[in-house]
């Protein structure tokens, strides 16, 4: 083998590797923040011991934030549009604007296969990032959202019980995954989520 040839049996691996190296997307769980997230995983199932409020707020803090900052990244379970940008109603000849919600809790809306028009509501609780100026440093209170999950979920039994959940929105706790549309924080916890329904909510009257 002449030297030419010896040079790029060296340089072409080298190369090659660089491009893939490159083409490496990192996980969700590598980076601090992520702006883009690829919806390639799924949620594992919930157990009833899952419900304790450590699973209701994020975990691990101090170590995420000492992670870089992705543009893109994998791993995320569903994607989120921010429910107060989502769109708006007319009823009555007068136009509702989705609201973003009065609590510190964050209100997204997802799709899902557990309603008829394939839409849920996700509210989460605990985000450490305030979506109201009012509310910058949002506090936790993992065991209210703990507390309220269930309450919900037991009148969500109670419509299965009695035959009403054709007037009642269906609702369920499932795992988060995703990470907030233009903030880029990962929410990698418990959420409460709702059937999407048509009309407004008391907030818009």
């Amino acid at each position: 083998m002449g030297p030419l040839a010896a040079l790029w049996a060296l340089l072409v691996p080298a190369l090659l590797g660089g491009v893939v190296a490159s083409e490496v997307i990192p996980h969700v769980n590598e980076c601090s923040l992520c702006f883009h997230c690829n919806v390639d995983a799924k949620p594992p199932p919930l157990l009833a011991s899952d419900l304790v409020p450590a699973n209701f707020q994020p975990r691990n803090v101090t170590h995420k934030q000492k992670l870089p900052i992705c543009h893109t990244c994998r791993g995320c379970t569903v994607h989120l549009t921010l429910h107060g940008s989502s769109g708006q109603k007319k009823l009555f000849n007068t136009w509702f604007r989705d609201e973003v919600g009065a609590s510190p809790s964050w209100l997204f809306v997802a799709p899902t296969d557990k309603t008829p028009n394939r839409k849920a509501i996700v509210k989460v609780a605990c985000i450490p990032v305030g979506k109201h100026a009012r509310h910058k440093f949002a506090q936790c209170h993992a065991d209210l959202a703990l507390k309220y999950a269930k309450i919900y979920l037991a009148i969500e039994k109670l419509a299965e019980n009695c035959g009403l959940t054709d007037i009642i929105p269906k609702i369920w706790v499932d795992w988060v995954d995703a990470v907030i549309p233009e903030v880029g924080y990962h929410i990698r916890w418990l959420g409460l989520w709702m059937e999407m329904v048509e009309g407004i909510s008391l907030e818009n009257l």
